[in-house]
């Protein structure tokens, strides 16, 4: 009876803990990969978000995206090939070195970009909001990474892919 009643036990904890983490898992609620289409939603908790002042934003985040779309697939092969040059029997530390530093360009670069974006952002807005938008520095990113899922969710839907399956 002790064993049926310990065996009863570590199999309600081992179901417990596995349901347990997949409501951990992000899904497509409220703070899923399908939260909203492009910055609306991140931009929405500034007060008096005009619909004009939102389609002007949403045209920066898209010349954004456009804009470093090609810095990021640089810095993604730039990436690969770092992880070649290391795992390499003869390894040259100054091939590493120098693709070290192509990264870190590539990197700085697309933070530069970033900064101007907030900046533009920043000319639509109305003093409140700019106070707001600049309390909250963690909103363009968000606002540019909500954006960026959308439209790569567009670009599959285009070449057939399902987002939906990852």
């Amino acid at each position: 009876m002790k064993r049926k009643n310990v065996f009863s036990l570590l199999l309600f904890l081992a179901v417990f803990s596995f349901s347990s983490f997949s409501f951990a898992q992000p899904g497509k609620g409220m703070h899923g990969k399908h939260q909203g289409k492009g910055c609306h939603d991140c931009m929405r908790n500034l007060p008096n978000m005009s619909d004009d002042q939102l389609k002007k934003i949403d045209a920066i985040a898209t010349t954004h995206l456009k804009e470093i779309l090609d810095i990021r697939n640089q810095l993604g092969e730039k990436q690969a090939h770092l992880r070649t040059l290391e795992s390499a029997t003869n390894a040259n530390i100054n091939e590493i070195n120098k693709s070290i530093e192509e990264i870190g360009a590539l990197k700085i670069t697309i933070q530069k970009k970033g900064a101007a974006v907030k900046q533009s952002i920043r000319t639509i807005l109305t003093e409140e909001q700019r106070v707001l938008f600049d309390m909250h520095k963690c909103m363009i990113q968000k606002c540019l990474r909500s954006f960026q899922e959308s439209f790569d969710d567009d670009l599959n839907k285009g070449f057939g892919g399902d987002p939906d399956k990852e």
